[in-house]
C-alpha cells in the first residue's frame, strides 16, 4: 500500500513539474555579472541553451549562466533564441 502511495505521490509530482515546461525550481537563477552572464537552462542530454520557458527544457532544466554555458560548449537554442 505504501508503494503505491509513494508512486501516485512521484507520478503528481513529475506530471506537474512537466506542465510548467520547466523541471527546476522557479527561484533557482544563477546570479546575473558580467563574469556568468544572465540565466538560461540547459538539458541533461542536449547540446543548447534556453530560455525558461522555451518547450524543450519538458524533461530537464539546469540554471547556469550563458557565458558559462557557451564556455562548456553550449550554443542558443534556435526556437527561443535566448
Amino acid at each position: 500500500m505504501k508503494r503505491k502511495v509513494l508512486a501516485l505521490l512521484l507520478a503528481l509530482c513529475l506530471g506537474v513539474s512537466s506542465l510548467t515546461g520547466c523541471s527546476c525550481n522557479k527561484s533557482e537563477e544563477v546570479e546575473t555579472t558580467e563574469q556568468h552572464g544572465y540565466t538560461v537552462y540547459i538539458t541533461n542530454t542536449g547540446s543548447k541553451y534556453h530560455s525558461k520557458g522555451c518547450q524543450y527544457l519538458r524533461q530537464s532544466c539546469i540554471p547556469i549562466g550563458n557565458i558559462d554555458a557557451e564556455e562548456q560548449g553550449y550554443s542558443p537554442c534556435s526556437r527561443c533564441n535566448p
